[in-house]
């Protein structure tokens, strides 16, 4: 709500808006399930001795992810899965009570997928833009999950480049794990998660301190910065 806040003070119309918003969802979700599938691909055997305790939870977060993603792409392809949603299974949910209203539900799927149809439809009609939007967000997550190992190396902890890739891998397990919590930034549940995970490279002190510096350059600063620029950006703030 408040990205079409500030694209409606930008000139673009709440329609635009929540296209624009569907396409960054569709790319951001089929980059993340990707690179994830990847990771767990390539070091299954690893993480699954390493954190057998944790490994299950995170390979949940993956499949609800791509789950989310590959329905999202079966109902806008397939009409005949859109009709067996919409007219099978939310009328078995409505008769078990899980959902109340099954008309209006089976609309809003309907209109959902439909969207979602014609966006998808858009993107792959502007391949170059498909592209440069998928790498960026490709090297948004590799950046996110380095964050982690940079701030080990500023603390003069013994961590080496080859070590990169696996707090690439287990960071993006803490995101796999924690996405789900239901209250704003994972708080508590993403720090408990990364102090689990990254113990048994960087030891009891490394962890929190490390945790920290992640905690703020992924969470707090960018609220701090976007607020700023909320408060005092001449284009969002105009009167006219």
């Amino acid at each position: 709500f408040a990205q079409v806040y500030i694209f409606n003070r930008q000139g673009i119309t709440p329609a635009n808006s929540a296209s624009i918003l569907l396409m960054a969802f569709i790319v951001y979700q089929s980059v993340l399930v990707l690179f994830t599938a990847v990771i767990m691909i390539f070091r299954y055997q690893v993480y699954s001795a390493v954190y057998s305790g944790f490994f299950s939870l995170a390979i949940v977060g993956f499949l609800i992810n791509f789950f989310v993603i590959a329905g999202l792409f079966l109902g806008a392809k397939s009409k005949w899965l859109q009709n067996f949603i919409c007219n099978n299974i939310i009328r078995f949910l409505s008769r078990i009570h899980i959902i109340k209203n099954h008309k209006d539900t089976a609309i809003k799927i309907s209109r959902s997928l439909e969207n979602f149809r014609n966006e998808l439809g858009i993107l792959q009609r502007n391949k170059t833009v498909l592209i440069k939007s998928s790498i960026i967000n490709l090297f948004k997550l590799i950046i996110m999950y380095s964050i982690p190992f940079f701030a080990a190396k500023a603390l003069h902890m013994d961590v080496t480049i080859s070590q990169l890739p696996d707090f690439i891998g287990i960071c993006s397990f803490v995101y796999m794990i924690t996405a789900f919590v239901p209250i704003p930034g994972a708080s508590g549940g993403s720090e408990g998660v990364y102090f689990m995970l990254f113990s048994p490279i960087l030891g009891t002190i490394g962890t929190p301190t490390t945790m920290l510096i992640w905690r703020f350059i992924t969470y707090y600063l960018g609220l701090i910065v976007g607020g700023l620029v909320f408060a005092v950006n001449k284009e969002i703030n105009r009167l006219e």
